[in-house]
């Protein structure tokens, strides 16, 4: 088990602290969802975890080793990002942007080893766009374009993948087809998983963990004892919605 944690981390922008003194750690073989308003601080979060973004203050460690000790080849040997926004050249195929994920293992002529064929192929197949690796990035669907930067960040091969806004654009059928790829990543992979959404209902059905921003506190548990606790109840500032522990739902008055 390879663990990621946080020491009294503070995250932010220029003169602004969103969150001080965090401290967590996650897991491999567990999938955490992050919730939170739109602006609170979770892409922040993620940004600053991933090395994208200055910490505040605070540290980072993977293993009890500082990420500030990681060089960029060996740390992007141990975290994988998909942003929500990412500038790609819409001109390449799927096979193309995933083979990318095997940049930090190949050598200086960029040449794939056939162990670097059977993990793409291996991974096309698991996120279910096999029949798509010739087909240029432009021609596919948002569903699609989503399992292929998940398929670059698996070919990536890292222990823990970080991603922001995964389900954003997804009609549900494709939220649930993409939750339950994630969780399968972390119980057959045994990835750790961090990721960003705003869809409530599927996190809390099928996320292992939780971590919630709300109201300047930040939560962090197993699921389970954040809905026994009551941390949902009042989710929305309205009684226009309520919670439904049982069924692990919101509903609308």
């Amino acid at each position: 088990m390879t663990v990621f944690r946080t020491e009294n981390l503070s995250i932010g922008y220029k003169d602004k602290i969103l969150f001080g003194d965090l401290n967590f750690e996650i897991k491999t073989g567990i999938l955490t969802s992050l919730l939170g308003s739109n602006g609170i601080g979770k892409s922040t979060l993620l940004k600053t975890i991933s090395g994208l973004l200055d910490k505040k203050s605070g540290a980072v460690f993977i293993d009890d080793k500082n990420i500030d000790a990681f060089s960029i080849a060996e740390f992007a040997k141990l975290v994988s990002v998909v942003l929500t926004h990412e500038n790609v050249n819409k001109d390449l195929t799927v096979y193309e942007l995933v083979k990318l994920g095997r940049q930090p293992y190949t050598n200086w002529l960029d040449k794939l080893t056939e162990a670097d064929e059977n993990l793409i192929n291996a991974t096309l197949e698991d996120c279910e766009i096999i029949s798509l690796k010739d087909r240029k990035l432009s021609q596919l669907s948002d569903g699609q374009l989503q399992r292929t930067f998940i398929a670059r960040a698996v070919v990536q091969d890292t222990p823990f993948i970080f991603l922001d806004e995964p389900s954003t654009h997804l009609d549900l059928y494709h939220k649930v087809k993409l939750f339950k790829l994630l969780k399968k990543l972390c119980v057959v992979n045994n990835k750790c998983i961090l990721f960003s959404t705003h869809d409530l209902d599927l996190a809390l059905q099928l996320s292992d963990e939780i971590m919630l921003l709300k109201d300047e506190k930040f939560y962090h548990n197993i699921t389970k004892n954040l809905i026994n606790e009551g941390v949902f109840d009042r989710f929305f500032d309205t009684d226009d919605i309520v919670f439904d522990r049982e069924r692990k739902q919101f509903v609308v008055l």
